[in-house]
């Protein structure tokens, strides 16, 4: 069973030196008597909302395609703008680029049959957001 080492007092120091030990969450795990680090990213939830923030479509990234996809590294332009630890914002002006980006990623060969369908979703969503007009935002928040 893993110990979680938020929430909790520890009577241990863990230290890491993952690329960046600030974003992730680390769950010290029992491995046959000796404790090993498991970095885990946190679903992302991608909504399309009004200015006023009223949610008008959501789409939960249980699995975690769009996660994975970032920590992989920066895939540059909007999408690494993209925290999976954070929240982003993108309005009406800067959805249908995104939208291009997300298109781009599907055809990329390496893409497992799961993570191909969630990012054809995302394109979607993306493509539905820019066609609703002013005062919509696509929001991506992490973790």
């Amino acid at each position: 069973m893993p110990l979680r080492l938020w929430g909790a007092p520890l009577t241990t120091t863990v230290t890491t030196t993952a690329p960046q030990p600030a974003i992730c969450h680390a769950i010290l795990e029992a491995n046959i008597g000796k404790p090993r680090i498991t970095l885990a990213a946190m679903s992302i939830v991608i909504t399309v909302a009004t200015e006023r923030n009223a949610e008008l479509e959501r789409l939960d990234d249980a699995d975690d395609h769009l996660g994975r996809l970032l920590l992989q590294g920066n895939p540059g332009g909007l999408l690494g703008g993209i925290d999976p630890f954070g929240d982003a914002m993108f309005n009406r002006l800067q959805i249908p680029a995104l939208h291009k980006e997300l298109v781009a990623q599907l055809s990329r060969p390496e893409r497992a049959p799961g993570e191909h369908a969630f990012l054809e979703q995302v394109a979607d969503l993306a493509q539905r957001a820019s066609d609703r007009g002013p005062h919509i935002h696509l929001w991506f928040r992490g973790d």
